[in-house]
């Protein structure tokens, strides 16, 4: 088991260094001498990746808790990293008491005269399963745990947040046979032969799907990015179980949008609600730019019989409340238009950010510390609304934003785009080509689907390169209304309300879209 451990953490050393997105990490473990290895191994690597141990958690397992608490805090005392929060955890498994077999130890840790002084101290307050709860609800979507003991720290902490899982990027378990091949007894690992029934919590009875409404204008790029997240969904690739798309204008009239929203669906054979939203900016008229053609999807004649229709019950803004309330911290927004609609939302009910996980955001500007303000379609077709959103009081939120520089450099050659993935052989396909051919014709030499690439890096982070989190101000006066004064060095010590995407794995993103689009 020693060897087994020291090689899981290696794997995700050397996994992490390829990407510069920074992730959060904590460690559970029950701190015998290959925990002990495992634990050096990341902080020694610590300059090398992109991992940031922010909490390390104790729980029984090579020996009692109360020795794992000492000899991590032995661990970090030669490592000169005392300053990294430890807490207390699980003693014995859900269903059974704890005896130590001793393998390592009396202390489970070689019973050796520990010479220095130890410098660190457990957190007297916290238990193991809330310090897991509190910081995958600080990092939502950054936060990775690698257990190498006993998971019942985890399955407590799943009983405190059913959204636990949801929240992490990844959990690493060191447990478990495939081969049948036991250190416990014939079969059976020794971390997952301790306590199974938190094995079954976690491995069976721990992951809620994720509720997601998209917020749409309707154009070509809209249609695909809703087919990629159908087909994810209907391959069971995602945790995701979209609920509801809501239309506003944008690329085209409103009323346009529902039915380029209901054609999409037809065709995916979906029957996800609609709901018709704002056609207009809160302050002015929309003014209408035929980019994508007259309807926004292409003009060409849509063969197929229309299967669905517009819940006219409600309009979009009072849908994504109820949403909201109905799947308080579970519901994700993915918003590829201008924000009227969430703008509505924020200021007809004050909790609704409070309630919501996340919204993914295509649109803005990122800039730079000297050169000039600028925005791009979704942020200036409605800046007041961009303001709303982004200011919505107390919500505490960081806002995931694909801004415009990123997708011009992560734009994908318009050859690839029309010789490779324009001749798949699919009818999602040929829709697509139908509906996008006459924005394709007003590009050069790149394809630019800006609303795909948002959809990809929520349903699969690891698209994610290059990331930062800001704090964005909306201007809503003067030349540059509708652009973003973003905080580059923090100096107005606001919260950061924004992560923005800087850079994504081009390549893997067309491997995606090869293999769900064919």
């Amino acid at each position: 088991m020693s060897a087994s451990i020291v090689l899981l953490v290696a794997g995700i050393v050397l996994s992490s260094t390829t990407n510069v997105y920074s992730e959060k990490l904590v460690i559970d473990t029950d701190a015998g001498a290959d925990d002990a290895a495992a634990i050096l191994l990341v902080l020694s690597a610590r300059k090398d990746t992109n991992y940031e141990v922010v909490g390390i958690t104790c729980t029984y397992g090579n020996t009692e808790e109360e020795n794992v608490e000492k000899n991590v805090l032995k661990t970090l005392t030669v490592a000169n990293s005392s300053d990294i929060p430890v807490y207390g955890g699980a003693k014995k498994p859900l269903m059974s008491n704890f005896t130590s077999d001793k393998y390592f130890g009396e202390d489970g840790f070689g019973d050796f005269d520990f010479k220095e002084e130890i410098k660190g101290e457990i957190n007297p307050t916290t238990h193991s399963a809330e310090a897991l709860v509190h910081f995958a609800r600080k990092y939502p979507g950054e936060l990775s745990v690698l257990a190498i003991g006993p998971l019942t720290n985890i399955a407590l902490a799943i009983s405190l947040d059913p959204n636990f899982i949801n929240n992490l990027k990844r959990l690493y378990i060191m447990g478990g046979s495939i081969e049948g091949r036991g250190n416990k007894s014939p079969g059976v690992e020794y971390n997952f032969g301790t306590d199974p029934d938190s094995d079954f919590i976690i491995n069976c009875d721990s992951v809620r799907s994720k509720k997601l409404i998209i917020d749409t204008d309707g154009g070509p790029d809209d249609s695909a990015a809703i087919l990629l997240i159908l087909s994810a969904c209907a391959n069971n690739d995602t945790n995701y179980e979209v609920v509801g798309i809501t239309c506003v204008y944008g690329n085209t009239y409103e009323e346009n949008v529902e039915q380029n929203v209901l054609k999409t669906l037809t065709l995916a054979k979906s029957q996800v609600p609609v709901y018709g939203g704002a056609k207009k900016p809160l302050v002015g008229e929309f003014k209408f730019d035929d980019y994508f053609g007259n309807d926004g999807f292409g003009d060409f004649k849509f063969e197929e019989e229309i299967n669905g229709y517009v819940n006219r019950s409600a309009h979009a803004a009072l849908v994504l409340i109820d949403l909201a309330k109905k799947y308080p911290g579970e519901l994700d927004i993915l918003v590829l238009g201008p924000l009227t609609n969430i703008a509505i939302a924020v200021t007809l009910d004050s909790n609704f950010m409070n309630n919501i996980n996340r919204l993914y955001i295509m649109g803005g500007c990122i800039g730079g510390k000297k050169k000039p303000l600028v925005t791009d379609y979704n942020f200036g077709n409605d800046p007041d609304s961009n303001y709303i959103v982004l200011n919505a009081p107390k919500s505490g939120k960081v806002h995931l934003l694909y801004p415009k520089e990123t997708v011009f450099k992560a734009a994908v050659s318009k050859e690839w785009r029309v010789n490779v993935f324009g001749k798949i052989n699919s009818r999602v396909v040929s829709f697509l080509n139908k509906a996008e051919v006459k924005g394709l014709n007003r590009q050069s030499s790149t394809w630019r689907p800006a609303d795909v690439m948002v959809a990809a890096v929520m349903l699969w982070p690891e698209l994610i390169t290059d990331a930062v989190k800001m704090n964005a101000l909306p201007i809503t006066a003067g030349k540059t209304r509708g652009a973003l004064m973003i905080d580059h060095d923090g100096v107005s010590k606001k919260p950061k309300n924004v992560e923005f995407v800087r850079n994504i794995d081009v390549d893997k993103f067309k491997c995606k879209l090869l293999c769900y689009f064919s």
